[in-house]
């Protein structure tokens, strides 16, 4: 995966780039921030693809500026998906909300085979899920993300302890100090995902944070909507079946 920051100046053409991104090579996910910051992914084969992807987004209308689109390592999978599990990964993509039983008919499978199999993929980090969330359904709450820099000597699993036991309601606490910064350098970064009474907490909780050892330096975002793009994943999906037909 591979992910970067684009900005939109004038709020009206967020809604055609959203719509717009979905013809992108390897677009995977969005996030609409407030303001004019917008996070993109992308699946990346090659780095000629991210380059192209790269172009086709700062191509599309309204855009005004493109961060460079920086990657990472996703968990890796420790088994080889069988035809089956294919087929089970394409009923849970087809079928995301529906019964087991639904699942399972749609690929003539028995209930308890098909829910043995989904256990082993999400076991062996195998299957995904991205919900499609829309910050902007919340009342009487402002959900916050912080984006917290470490001290390149602190222990990151000290910091992450400290944090869970400061915020214990955080709905994403993340490592993503695997991602390196503009010299190719790993940074020590953590994303953090809070649920706030209200905006004046925001202070409060950042002062928490910046006072936590090791912490060097936070910035808060606030997210309006998830955006998934589920292209690349459908061909794929559908050439592993074929190709064990």
């Amino acid at each position: 995966m591979a992910a970067g920051s684009v900005r939109i100046d004038n709020p009206k053409a967020k809604e055609g780039f959203f719509r717009d991104l979905s013809s992108v090579e390897g677009a995977a996910f969005a996030v609409d921030q407030v303001g004019q910051w917008v996070v993109v992914m992308f699946v990346v084969e090659s780095e000629r693809g991210l380059k192209r992807s790269v172009a086709q987004t700062r191509r599309l209308a309204g855009v005004s500026e493109m961060e460079p689109c920086i990657p990472f390592h996703c968990p890796p999978t420790t088994m080889v998906p069988g035809s089956r599990d294919w087929q089970v990964l394409e009923a849970l993509r087809t079928h995301p909300t529906a019964a087991v039983s639904e699942c399972a008919g749609s690929i003539g499978m028995s209930s308890k085979a098909f829910a043995r199999r989904c256990n082993a993929l999400i076991a062996d980090k195998a299957v995904w899920s991205i919900p499609r969330l829309d910050f902007g359904r919340y009342r009487g709450a402002t959900v916050a993300r912080f984006l917290i820099w470490l001290d390149s000597k602190v222990e990151t699993q000290r910091v992450l302890n400290r944090l869970e036991e400061t915020f214990p309601s955080f709905i994403l606490l993340e490592d993503q100090s695997d991602i390196p910064d503009t010299d190719s350098r790993p940074m020590k970064l953590l994303s953090i995902f809070l649920q706030l009474s209200s905006t004046a907490e925001i202070e409060d909780v950042e002062r928490s944070i910046r006072d936590v050892p090791g912490v060097v330096a936070a910035e808060v975002y606030f997210p309006r909507q998830n955006y998934v793009y589920d292209d690349w994943f459908v061909e794929r999906i559908h050439s592993r079946i074929r190709m064990r037909a």
